[in-house]
């Protein structure tokens, strides 16, 4: 009888805090179900956000553009746990600061600085899928650093690292002559890199036909000289070029 009581006491004590341990489980599993990109719309859609700020006019009047291109355009956000951000947001990369900036459907502008952010695919007027990622560059300090991916597949990585800085008008009157810039622009400076299946990091590369068609087997020598003549490939690369000439290189086996 004794044993009875007790048991009846002690499920009675026991049940609730039981229950509410489950309850709270239940809730940290909801939590923990949350994408970094469900937390980034969240983020989006407050006032006081610390993952965006306002957009200000930091460049009026300076000569050139600091984004990349200077146009919205539609993209698709990706963060680090690879959910993205689908909805229909149009996006600006400025290539000044390594910065995404985005325009809300209400047509609030903002720079965003969360640190997730992983990748953005932009979408020109044209159709052209322009993708914009993390990437550690040999010469980066910042590893939170985005770069254009020309081309990506298990076998070769070329990427198209483009930076603008920003100078202040120098302009000298030497009597006879003046020298130097009467306003404020951008420099801007590019590099490319290349990151092949054999090495894990990426090398500086200058992108000319000859450094892409070095990485073939003498083997495949004649049919990529072909295919460069087919496409009036020249030695002197452009983007279209050396991601075309890469695709074709890296489908040969």
């Amino acid at each position: 009888m004794k044993k009875f009581i007790f048991l009846a006491v002690f499920v009675a004590f026991v049940s609730p805090i039981l229950a509410q341990a489950i309850i709270q489980g239940a809730d940290n599993a909801t939590m923990n179900s949350f994408t970094k990109s469900d937390e980034m719309k969240r983020a989006l859609n407050a006032s006081n956000s610390r993952q965006a700020t306002g957009f200000d006019n930091r460049y009026e009047g300076v000569k050139g553009s600091p984004f990349l291109f200077e146009d919205w355009l539609e993209g698709q956000l990706t963060l680090s746990d690879s959910s993205a951000v689908r909805d229909k947001l149009k996006y600006k990369f400025e290539v000044v600061n390594n910065t995404i900036w985005l325009k809300l459907n209400t047509g609030e502008e903002r720079i965003l600085y969360n640190k997730e952010l992983f990748a953005l695919e932009l979408t020109g007027k044209d159709g052209t899928k322009h993708t914009i990622k993390k990437v550690k560059l040999p010469d980066a300090t910042d590893r939170n650093h985005f770069s254009i991916v020309l081309f990506e597949d298990p076998r070769f990585t070329l990427v198209k690292d483009v930076k603008k800085i920003f100078r202040k008008a120098n302009l000298e009157d030497k009597g006879i002559v003046t020298v130097g810039n009467a306003y404020d622009w951008f420099e801007e400076v590019t590099k490319y890199y290349l990151k092949t299946e054999k090495y894990a990091t990426f090398e500086e590369i200058t992108l000319k036909k000859s450094k892409l068609t070095s990485l073939i087997p003498k083997s495949h020598e004649k049919m990529v000289v072909q295919f460069c003549k087919d496409n009036d490939i020249g030695n002197k690369l452009k983007d279209a070029d050396a991601t075309k000439l890469l695709k074709y290189i890296s489908s040969l086996k």
